[in-house]
């Protein structure tokens, strides 16, 4: 028997948002005018928290790490700003307008897609955060054992 310790390997863990400047300004460019500060503020909330919400180069989304199929981030954002529902048929429009609305930014988007999502601003959750970590962080796996 080896009576010396296991070797321990540290894992470094980096953020990565997964896309690039270049990648964010022609994302920027896909959106109108008036809707840019919004977009650029959304950006940046995305670079602060990649593990939640972000995209690559191509424009693939990921949220909460897991990739939406057929969903395209240049496609999706600037349609958010709009009120059609011809949107909501848009591979991955559901799912992104719920992840930003749980996040805490439904403000950023069109009203009209977040009607009865929205929290009034005196019913501000204490430990918000706190409490999605923790969600974030429940094993999705379950089994059920017994009879059918």
């Amino acid at each position: 028997m080896n009576d010396e310790p296991p070797i321990v390997a540290t894992d470094v863990v980096q953020k990565d948002d997964g896309n690039s400047t270049a990648a964010e300004d022609n994302l920027l460019k896909t959106v109108p005018q008036r809707f840019r500060e919004k977009t650029k503020e959304l950006i940046n909330i995305c670079n602060k928290s990649p593990q939640q919400l972000t995209w690559n180069s191509d424009g693939q989304i990921f949220i909460n790490q897991q990739s939406v199929p057929l969903a395209n981030i240049f496609t999706l954002l600037p349609a958010i700003f709009k009120p059609t529902s011809v949107n909501r048929k848009l591979p991955g429009f559901d799912e992104l307008v719920t992840q930003i609305a749980t996040m805490g930014f439904a403000r950023l988007m069109n009203p009209s897609l977040t009607r009865g999502l929205r929290r009034k601003l005196t019913q501000k959750i204490e430990n918000e955060n706190e409490l999605y970590a923790d969600i974030l962080e429940l094993d999705k796996k379950w089994y059920y054992l017994g009879p059918i």
